[in-house]
């Protein structure tokens, strides 16, 4: 039961993170919708059913997949958050 509120939490975060930053950068503006689109493919394709000993690659992929938004996610909000940001959040 923990894990599904886990995947929810980890997609409310990504969309709290990549949306308060978009609206001073706005070229990120496709990353973010690509990404997003992308985590809904993988959380619906982790969703199927598959055991992990059956879909191997799709396991592989979905891993990959969340690693690579995670760390999408640490380098722009520590590389490109202005600092007017974090002293509003602070």
């Amino acid at each position: 039961m923990f894990s599904w509120f886990a995947l929810g939490n980890y997609y409310i975060d990504f969309v709290i993170v990549t949306n308060v930053l978009e609206d001073y950068l706005s070229i990120f503006h496709w990353p973010n919708l690509v990404l997003n689109y992308f985590y809904l493919g993988l959380l619906i394709m982790s969703f199927l059913g598959n055991r992990p000993q059956g879909a191997k690659w799709a396991y592989t992929l979905a891993l990959l997949g969340f690693a690579l938004i995670m760390v999408y996610m640490t380098v722009r909000f520590t590389c490109f958050t202005p600092v007017e940001l974090l002293l509003t959040l602070a």
